[in-house]
């Protein structure tokens, strides 16, 4: 069965909100999936595996640190980057599922080149599109340290 991507968007709307984000988060996490999957990344698997993970998990609210166990949401985190909270430079010690992140920061890329990295994927995202370094197992990483720099 092949899915438009506004089909892929409202599901995971839906998908999310049913896991208790509220409204504006889920639309966010909507965006954030139908951006990856029309460019054929991986973002269903990567809502479905923090979604999964959400249900149980220490969701750390920024602007407090995460500890040892806490993890920031990565929609929430990206929603405040697209909004300009952080600047155009930002470092966050544990991002669950960090390839929700790229489509918030992918908003702020059409003024100045941005790169995000985390664990061995480096994204260089600029008004013409994007490049990744290729290494698929490490773009669904479960949480990792981010750094977004122009």
């Amino acid at each position: 069965m092949s899915w438009s991507l506004g089909e892929i968007g409202a599901l995971s709307t839906k998908a999310a909100r049913g896991c208790g984000m509220d409204w504006g988060l889920a639309d966010e996490a909507g965006y954030a999936v139908k951006w990856l999957q029309r460019r054929q990344l991986p973002g269903i698997a990567a809502l479905c595996r923090y979604l999964s993970w959400r249900q149980t998990g220490d969701i750390t609210v920024w602007p407090d640190l995460t500890g040892d166990t806490g993890h920031y949401c990565p929609i929430a985190t990206g929603a405040s980057f697209g909004d300009g909270v952080f600047g155009d430079e930002a470092e966050f010690s544990r991002i669950r599922t960090p390839l929700l992140l790229i489509p918030f920061v992918a908003l702020c890329a059409g003024k100045t080149p941005i790169t995000i990295s985390f664990e061995n994927v480096v994204f260089n995202l600029s008004r013409d599109g994007f490049a990744y370094s290729s290494n698929d197992t490490a773009m669904l990483i479960a949480a990792s340290h981010c750094r977004i720099s122009t």
